[in-house]
């Protein structure tokens, strides 16, 4: 993940602006995230902790027809590696904010960064 950040990572190394901005809100995560949350290979365990109980209260989607369809079309479209379009097209099927610290979603025009580095759905 060398160069890509997931919100949740920024939330477990104490990024106030992102538990500020999740604070009493419904998280739901791609079943791809939740895979590379525990798939980074420098997670100690506190992290793994943290991670985990961030998880168990947040809605896992997991990817259906619909979502399948939006994932070929941002991967074609905008050249996503296959695990962010999953991700992106989670969101947009389910009519969900999208928001992240993934550089690689900057040549999505549907979303724009802030000067925080995190980019939202517009």
């Amino acid at each position: 993940m060398a160069g890509r950040y997931h919100i949740i990572i920024y939330l477990v190394s104490g990024g106030r602006t992102v538990s500020d901005l999740l604070e009493d809100q419904s998280i739901y995560l791609s079943f791809i995230t939740k895979i590379e949350l525990f798939a980074f290979k420098k997670l100690k365990s506190r992290e793994e902790e943290v991670i985990k109980a961030v998880i168990d209260h947040s809605h896992v989607i997991f990817a259906d027809y619909d979502t399948t369809k939006v994932a070929i079309k941002f991967r074609r479209k905008y050249n996503l590696k296959l695990p962010d379009a999953i991700i992106a097209a989670s969101a947009e099927t389910h009519n969900l904010p999208f928001v992240t610290a993934d550089t690689d979603f900057n040549r999505v025009p549907r979303w724009i960064s802030s000067s925080t580095g995190i980019l939202s759905c517009l």
